[in-house]
């Protein structure tokens, strides 16, 4: 990943998600989950996108049903895809340590079915 990926990850993260998942990810106990859960997230690496570009809903039964957080997480349409990439690179730089995204992964999980 490229040191303005990274910046720009940042740079999202923190303007868009750190507000409720913490500075570091720590989440927010209950309200906001944790994002440093590694087998989670690989579990769910195709639905990460999707849950970034539509939200998440606390409630099992409407679509894009999340995790365990008690609030449902806002949709961030104003992110391009680029940024969603980003942001889930700087999350993984940061906590997972996994496999890189690629922008052709977010687009195709955008695509799936909500």
């Amino acid at each position: 990943m490229s040191t303005s990926s990274f910046k720009e990850g940042k740079f999202q993260y923190e303007s868009h998600c750190a507000s409720c998942h913490g500075k570091s990810g720590e989440g927010l106990g209950k309200w906001y989950p944790s994002l440093k859960d590694f087998q989670y997230i690989q579990h769910n690496r195709q639905n990460l996108a999707r849950w970034i570009r539509f939200g998440i809903s606390a409630d099992s039964s409407k679509p894009n049903f999340g995790r365990w957080g008690q609030v449902d997480m806002p949709p961030n349409t104003i992110l391009k895809d680029a940024d969603i990439c980003n942001i889930l690179n700087y999350l993984n730089e940061n906590f997972w340590k996994g496999q890189e995204f690629k922008i052709s992964e977010i687009q195709k999980g955008l695509q799936e079915e909500k």
